[in-house]
């Protein structure tokens, strides 16, 4: 009895990290889950949360006008993993190094 116990807990293991390891890799390419469930999908162009057998997969899209949706990043980690989507950065014109445009200001003296 103790030995079917054993192999029964030793295929859910093998099961479970063959699973694991999908999905894992799935992440790695900037994919969505195959194994875990939408939990969570939000307004900000399709980011989405997935819930698996003991991890958690956060898919974050970035909707543009001229892309469309772009995955931006994938995050795999354990349940109380928080959506924190990354920042945006603010495209500047090529040249510019400071986040504010140069304007010249003439200002006449009255004689």
């Amino acid at each position: 009895m103790k030995k079917i116990i054993k192999k029964g807990l030793f295929f859910l293991f093998i099961a479970w990290l063959m699973v694991f390891v999908i999905d894992f890799l799935l992440a790695g390419f900037n994919r969505s889950p195959f194994f875990a469930v939408p939990w969570a999908v939000y307004d900000d162009g399709g980011s989405a949360e997935y819930y698996g057998p003991g991890y958690k997969v956060i898919k974050y899209v970035e909707l543009t006008p001229e892309k469309g949706t772009k995955v931006v990043r994938v995050d795999f980690g354990s349940w109380f993993m928080a959506f924190s989507p990354p920042e945006r950065e603010i495209e500047h014109e090529p040249g510019s190094d400071s986040s504010f445009p140069e304007t010249e200001i003439n200002i006449e003296q009255p004689n």
